[in-house]
């Protein structure tokens, strides 16, 4: 549905998107990934129509985008404050985007009835949305980007602002909502757990490029990069060189947490050994800080197994799971999976 080729954007000196390329499917959600200043959400200003691109195209459905106006593009925008009308009820702000489509009082009625109901706020429909929760007002502002029919729904951060429990239910509430709706979505975020959580394809992005573009599955567990295996999730990087000469011929390995097993004392297959310095219990699971001499160590396991009942000070055997290693060149590009 859409193609994004060598899209440029600078600011004064600083070049934020460096020759983007990217495609995206019909219905897709998906997820551009990375810290600060990387350039995501200069990137949906662009699609949006809020900036403008130094060079480079975009073509919706086949016609470029970046030459029509903002409001011929049918595309909406969540914001990370989502920019509500405060004086407004909910079912004013949800009809104000129909209002300038210049739909009918008719339709916009049963549209009205049908976004409230898809976002579960017909009970709130006459009430302020001052008066609202975080969720209810993130909810309001999805009705609101629905209310416009978009050929895209560009969504900047939007749980940022909410604490992380109601963060976790309002995961859910997008991806009901995307799958009912089968709208096409960009989803900006710098929080990795979001990003594999709710999309169909991820894009981590490093400095206004493309580090790398997957499945979430195979960002977490195959990432291209040292500097993908450190962003996405928990990492153990290690340069110790009597792994590396047993593992593979590389400058650096990877192995998260989750998958080194810690061994009973008298078991002697142990692919390294160490002291625990730290454990922290993490709910579903207790999370152990090996010292290895050359290096430290990060070890998860589940709670209430066996490996979860040592102490500070023990000094045990660490089996890595072989396929879940990946090795790294000097560049620190994957030369190796384990198979």
């Amino acid at each position: 549905m859409i193609t994004i080729e060598g899209l440029r954007k600078s600011f004064g000196q600083q070049e934020v998107l460096c020759g983007f390329d990217l495609e995206i499917r019909d219905g897709e959600l998906v997820s551009l990934l990375g810290p600060s200043g990387c350039g995501k959400s200069t990137f949906l200003r662009i699609l949006a129509g809020f900036e403008t691109a130094d060079a480079g195209q975009v073509f919706m459905e086949g016609e470029e985008l970046l030459t029509r106006p903002l409001q011929k593009r049918k595309i909406a925008m969540v914001f990370q404050n989502y920019a509500l009308f405060p004086h407004m009820s909910v079912e004013e702000n949800i009809a104000y985007a129909l209002r300038q489509r210049k739909v009918s009082a008719e339709d916009i009625a049963g549209r009205l009835d049908q976004l409230l109901s898809l976002t579960q706020l017909s009970h709130l429909r006459r009430k302020n949305v001052g008066y609202l929760s975080g969720g209810e007002q993130q909810r309001t502002a999805f009705a609101r980007a629905l209310a416009a029919d978009p050929e895209l729904l560009l969504l900047d951060e939007p749980l940022s602002n909410i604490d992380a429990r109601l963060r976790e239910e309002m995961r859910e509430e997008i991806h009901r909502l995307h799958k009912e709706t089968g709208v096409t979505s960009i989803y900006v975020t710098h929080d990795q757990s979001e990003a594999l959580y709710l999309s169909d394809r991820v894009v981590l992005l490093n400095q206004g490029k493309i580090e790398q573009e997957g499945l979430p599955a195979e960002i977490y567990n195959h990432p291209i990069s040292l500097y993908a295996a450190d962003f996405v999730g928990s990492n153990n990087i290690l340069r110790i060189p009597e792994l590396l000469k047993a593992f593979a011929p590389a400058a650096a390995l990877a192995i998260r947490p989750e998958n080194i097993k810690i061994l009973d004392k008298s078991d002697d297959q142990a692919d390294v050994r160490g002291k625990i310095v730290s454990r922290f219990f993490c709910g579903a699971s207790m999370r152990y800080r090996f010292d290895l001499g050359p290096a430290q160590i990060t070890v998860e396991c589940p709670n209430r197994t066996d490996q979860c009942h040592h102490e500070p000070g023990e000094e045990l055997g660490l089996s890595f799971e072989r396929s879940a290693i990946n090795a790294y060149n000097e560049e620190g590009r994957l030369i190796h999976v384990q198979a």
